[in-house]
């Protein structure tokens, strides 16, 4: 009864701790492992839960699904993008958007946003050379690569989806139309570009390629373009990023998520020559695009995964750390001359650590639910107001005779 009395006053009592300093070992262990674990419950609920696929198919998707069901209606995703094998055993994604029946032009950029088609063709040929000439890189070193890209803009009449008068809504150049165009998904393929292929120079060309064609990025380092919701289609990984109807200038993004083309396949039971349109059309109860999103989703699937672990790790790295750093403080606490507990060594300190870091680990579960920020803000600033409040009660506030008479009485 008595343990069981500490076990529950511990939890918010920090005199219990103290005075309970040289309970049996067991005790803290079971409270460290308990509260560690307790952590893991929202990140581990949202991540094997939650459906990837969301924040481009829900209402709050700025009608980038619109053009999704736009890209899934062309001839171009229909017929030009099929299955192929890889070398190291997995499949991917075959880009053919050239040859006989070719389905891109060589034309200016902008024209596309414009709305211009030359000869039918829906998309724009164009190549991006990564350099320093293309634009200043701040954050990653230029890979001096060049590929062709592909690319279309999917727009609809800006009294269909916001208001005209807003002149931030989508442009991306000056010499857009903004009046009567709304862009609400830009669709890239980079058929030469591979995300997984282990070269670290196509990982930095694809985000480079991002900064400098999708922003805009300009020798000032400044994005240059309004942000529209994309989807980047490489033969091994497809990005999608959603962004706000009513945007700015290098506007930040509302969501966005990538995933592995193979995975997809696999879910899909996909064979090679076929073409991912094939798989998504006539689905049983199923839109072309609610096929997509599974699709997609299933895409996104293992990496979301790997970070609900990175997170996981990272959680429990703060835990320890945090513990350990309370244990340290709080041995040097107790072996102050104003400490009335001096009888302590480390192991003592960090059972006393363990078990006060017990109850943020409880509140940042309780709001980790609405979000990972939310549980570790809790559990770093819970241990550290309970580290820095323990101090009271390892050295308490003297209240011998003196100090309780009156002070013309102290004084005499």
């Amino acid at each position: 009864m008595e343990n069981l009395k500490y076990l529950f006053k511990s939890l918010f009592s920090n005199k219990t701790i103290v005075e309970g300093r040289h309970k049996p070992w067991y005790f803290a262990i079971i409270f460290f492992i308990l509260g560690v674990v307790l952590t893991w419950i929202p990140v581990l609920t949202s991540g094997y839960t939650t459906n990837n696929s969301t924040f481009f198919t829900s209402s709050s998707s700025q009608e980038a699904d619109r053009g999704l069901n736009y890209m899934l209606s062309q001839q171009y995703f229909q017929e030009g993008i099929t299955i192929a094998e890889d070398p190291n055993d997995s499949d991917k994604l075959a880009l053919n958007l050239t040859g006989v029946d070719s389905f891109a032009r060589d034309d200016t950029w902008n024209n596309e946003y414009d709305g211009v088609i030359d000869n039918g063709k829906p998309l724009i040929r164009a190549e991006f050379t990564d350099n320093n000439d293309s634009f200043l890189h701040n954050n990653i070193a230029p890979t001096n690569l060049t590929n062709t890209y592909y690319f279309d803009a999917v727009a609809v009449d800006t009294s269909d989806s916001i208001d005209q008068n807003n002149s931030s809504t989508s442009s991306t150049s000056n010499t857009e139309n903004t009046s009567k165009r709304s862009i609400v998904l830009e669709i890239y393929f980079l058929p030469d570009v591979y995300i997984t292929s282990g070269n670290s120079q196509m990982s930095n060309y694809f985000s480079n390629f991002i900064s400098g064609i999708i922003l805009g990025v300009n020798n000032a380092g400044d994005a240059t373009r309004y942000s529209h919701s994309y989807i980047i289609f490489t033969p091994d990984s497809i990005s999608i990023a959603v962004a706000p109807l009513v945007s700015s200038v290098g506007g930040a993004f509302v969501h966005a998520q990538s995933g592995y083309i193979n995975d997809g396949l696999k879910y899909l039971k996909a064979e090679t020559g076929n073409t991912l349109y094939s798989y998504l059309n006539n689905v049983e109860n199923k839109t072309r695009l609610e096929s997509f999103a599974d699709f997609f989703h299933n895409t996104a699937k293992q990496s979301q995964i790997t970070s609900v672990w990175i997170n996981i790790g990272i959680l429990s790295g703060v835990v320890v750390g945090l513990e350990l750093l309370s244990a340290v403080v709080i041995f040097f606490l107790h072996r102050r001359k104003t400490s009335a507990y001096k009888d302590v060594n480390f192991w003592t300190a960090m059972k006393e650590a363990m078990t006060l870091g017990f109850t943020p680990c409880i509140l940042g579960m309780a709001l980790g639910f609405m979000g990972f920020v939310y549980n570790i803000t809790l559990v770093v600033s819970g241990i550290l107001l309970r580290t820095v409040w323990i101090n009271n009660k390892i050295s308490p506030i003297s209240t011998d005779n003196n100090s309780n008479k009156p002070l013309y009485q102290a004084r005499s």
